[in-house]
């Protein structure tokens, strides 16, 4: 072996093992490392004989590697192993009984293998020819209405447990012209003081505990998933739930007088549902529709012209200087129009999961993941007029021209 083949065997080695290094440290995967050996040993196969080859592999399996022969070149197609093959590489022969009583516990790696969700989210493995795959760690659920309520209310957070305020109620007198020697104009009202408390908004899953060794990633979908579901819930309660969280469909109907046209449609509605608004002195910043009346709107046409121009931009839904947002919790045939940042949500104790076991659980090996979050919504009584929730139709009959 001349000097320039040694230096290139020592140049070889020292990056083989360095590759090793990194490797074993944890710097690059297992992939990695074999793209980064087979270039190498490419390079040196160039320029080397057979003997030297041999020699370089004698030396690689002293640091603890095997090469596959030259003439391989990595052109070989891949095989692929079923699980009963896995098995039995990966035990010899022996049969499962001799390693249990050999070794009273043994593993083996089913990364390669499919899995199945079953009921109450344990794993299943499937059996058979599989190709080798890489986890999406999504799951795939379809998506909950998120909290679209939230987006444009007035929302900020607090410590304590209670909230407090003075509703003002109605205004009584009020200022004026006074005359020399005359007594001066008195203004009044009648406070009512309010009190505000939390309520808990939770939801649970109960699932086995190897789902969380047998699924990389189960915990961090498990903790989306229970947030989306009470984000979705929020949105409702804030809506119709029924729940102590204002309930947006219980704030005042259509009621204005004196706003006509003939032949009115849906925009007419929203314009006509803004002007009553405007009558209080609220200024409406939103409309909620469901994403269907959404639809029917913007494909609305007059003499075949579309009343709406399509495909304009996201914010083109813009009626009156009020934009028009889809939100699945409103019925279909309704509106939800209002000035939202007189709607007020307080995050008192934010989003968390809590892990544990209930009952009996602890012998069947299931554990229970716990959503909760504590939050005040509330709309201040003088501030109701803000809104108007009522079924179009009913709007559209109201300021139809006699």
């Amino acid at each position: 072996m001349d000097d320039v083949t040694k230096q290139a065997l020592e140049e070889i080695k020292g990056s083989f093992a360095e590759a090793v290094k990194k490797f074993e440290d944890g710097a690059i995967t297992e992939t990695k490392l074999n793209k980064i050996l087979t270039e190498k040993f490419a390079d040196y196969a160039k320029v080397s004989d057979v003997s030297d080859i041999n020699k370089l592999n004698e030396a690689l399996e002293n640091m603890g590697l095997e090469l596959k022969s030259i003439k391989e070149k990595g052109s070989d197609a891949p095989v692929y192993k079923s699980f009963a093959q896995q098995i039995t590489e990966q035990i010899g022969t022996k049969s499962l009984n001799q390693l249990a009583k050999e070794q009273h516990s043994f593993e083996i790696d089913l990364t390669s293998v499919g899995m199945a969700m079953k009921a109450v989210g344990t794993i299943g493995i499937t059996s058979g020819n599989l190709l080798p795959s890489a986890w999406d760690m999504t799951w795939g659920y379809a998506p909950l209405n998120p909290s679209v309520v939230r987006t444009y209310s007035d929302v900020s957070t607090t410590t304590l447990p209670v909230i407090s305020y003075i509703d003002m109620g109605t205004r009584e007198g009020g200022p004026g012209i006074t005359t020399s020697g005359s007594a001066k104009s008195q203004a009044d009202a009648t406070p009512t003081p309010i009190q505000v408390l939390p309520e808990k908004v939770t939801v649970y899953w109960d699932f086995v505990e190897e789902a969380m060794d047998d699924i990389p990633g189960f915990i961090a979908e498990m903790q989306k998933e229970l947030m989306s579901q009470i984000a979705y819930y929020e949105d409702l309660a804030f809506i119709s739930a029924g729940t102590n969280l204002a309930q947006l469909d219980g704030m005042p109907a259509y009621s204005a007088t004196g706003i006509e046209t003939t032949s009115p449609t849906t925009i007419d509605a929203i314009r006509a549902a803004v002007g009553q608004i405007q009558t209080y002195n609220f200024a409406a910043n939103v409309v909620m529709m469901n994403p269907k009346d959404v639809a029917n709107l913007d494909i609305t046409k007059a003499s075949g012209v579309y009343v709406i121009p399509p495909f304009a931009s996201q914010d083109r839904m813009n009626i009156a200087g009020v934009r028009v947002v889809p939100n699945n919790n409103i019925p279909v045939g309704y509106l939800l129009c209002g000035d939202f940042t007189r709607y007020h949500i307080r995050d008192y104790k934010s989003f968390m999961v809590k892990m544990g076991y209930s009952g009996t659980n602890f012998k069947a090996n299931i554990l229970t993941a716990i959503g909760e979050k504590r939050l005040f919504s509330y709309v201040k009584p003088s501030e109701q007029n803000a809104f108007v929730y009522d079924a179009i139709s009913d709007i559209i009959t109201a300021i139809t021209a006699s």
